[in-house]
């Protein structure tokens, strides 16, 4: 008993995820609806995540913004990358949602309900960006309203910046320590993630059948296509904007963007990463501080995840998405991303805040979560990546200001 014990502290989250949802199939499989008596379980896992999700996101973003103490940070450089990181964030969710779109995950999974009239209230793109800012914070946060949260928590960080230095420490250190301890309570609920898991996959499978197995493949083969679109994204704006020869750069990253594959974490990967724009030329005053701020703030595969979860969701339960929807869903993607929480399966928690934005059914987050073991990975890279072609597209536009050679740039 020991030693099965001491494997499974081991495993890490996804690889627990993983047996949990396996086992989850099984048991679905072999008892069919009978299985539906265990759902008590998955449900204490959702209330959950929803319970600490809104204060999660909220310390986490404030935290992360007012760690940059000197609006000086904010120079040339750093525009330059924020812009280039915002840009390719908002282009993984669309993309994600038109892949989704196309391949339609969600299409034949039936999910009981009615939820035409959550999303059907959604209004138009000028009406939806003038919504997302809230006229009374508390009322918000009572609510559980997800997209004013984050952009109260966004002006609170830049505030804090703003402020005294002396004084913004202090704020920015009360915010850091509870975002610290949220995560650690978010550690002890995915201590009970695999069995959360397992219990909605297996109901799930029990109740929805061959339904399941047909969403699994299609749901993968969203997320694995649109991370190369964005792959191939990547590359052309490095060969129109640095002119470098984009295989010769495919091969240079191989080391960080395998690293990413095997760890799925961006923080793991990113000292692979530093030596990879390293050997490919980038100068270490612009890497030293893009591809760690690329880390917090990049996060193109989680994007996409969240723009193929939320189309998913509305496909299960015959909701049709319209133009204005989807930009909402786009920017909401920036601001989850940009401030979601580097514990791992953190996830979890923005597709959770994501589909409770939108009133569609958070049974859903369960099915994503069995399906981000298998694609958590392929993602990770995508994020990478993307951090280090920023990083190349800025370090080179630097040296070309300064005059200097551009080391990989096509002859």
């Amino acid at each position: 008993m020991k030693a099965v014990l001491g494997f499974w502290k081991k495993l890490s989250l996804l690889n627990k995820l993983l047996i949990g949802m396996v086992l989850g199939v099984i048991l679905g499989i072999a008892f069919g609806e009978s299985i539906l008596v265990i759902r008590p379980l998955g449900t204490i896992f959702l209330n959950l995540l929803k319970m600490v999700a809104l204060p999660l996101v909220v310390c986490s973003l404030i935290s992360g913004i007012s760690s940059v103490n000197d609006m000086g940070v904010f120079g040339r450089c750093g525009l330059k990358i924020i812009v280039y990181y915002f840009i390719t964030t908002m282009v993984a969710a669309a993309v994600g949602l038109l892949l989704a779109t196309i391949l339609k995950p969600g299409e034949g999974f039936v999910l009981d309900g009615n939820y035409e009239a959550a999303v059907a209230e959604v209004p138009g793109v000028l009406d939806t960006i003038v919504n997302m800012v809230p006229s009374n914070i508390f009322s918000s946060l009572a609510n559980g309203s997800y997209d004013h949260a984050v952009v109260f928590s966004i002006l609170v960080g830049v505030g804090i910046i703003l402020m005294p230095k002396e004084k913004g420490k202090r704020i920015h250190d009360f915010f850091d320590m509870i975002a610290e301890m949220l995560g650690y309570v978010l550690k002890i609920i995915f201590g009970y993630a695999p069995i959360g898991v397992g219990a909605l996959i297996a109901c799930c499978v029990g109740e929805y059948g061959s339904m399941f197995f047909s969403f699994a493949v299609k749901f993968l083969a969203t997320n694995y296509l649109a991370v190369f679109v964005m792959i191939a994204i990547y590359f052309v704006a490095l060969s129109v904007f640095s002119k470098r020869n984009p295989w010769k750069t495919l091969k240079g990253a191989l080391p960080s963007m395998m690293t990413a594959f095997g760890t799925q974490s961006s923080a793991a990967t990113l000292p692979v990463n530093m030596q990879c724009a390293e050997a490919l030329g980038a100068d270490k005053s612009v890497y030293g501080f893009t591809l760690p701020l690329g880390c917090q703030i990049n996060k193109d595969g989680t994007a996409i995840l969240l723009g193929a979860s939320f189309l998913f969701a509305a496909q299960a339960v015959g909701v049709s998405v319209g133009i204005g929807t989807m930009i909402k869903v786009i920017l909401l993607a920036l601001l989850l991303t940009t401030g979601s929480t580097a514990v791992a399966g953190g996830a979890v928690i923005v597709v959770t805040i994501l589909i409770e934005t939108f009133g569609l059914p958070v049974e859903t987050v369960a099915v994503v979560s069995g399906a981000l073991a298998l694609i958590d990975g392929i993602l990770t890279t995508g994020n990478t990546l993307g951090d280090l072609v920023g990083t190349l597209i800025v370090s080179d536009s630097e040296r070309k200001r300064e005059g200097k050679q551009v080391k990989g740039e096509a002859q």
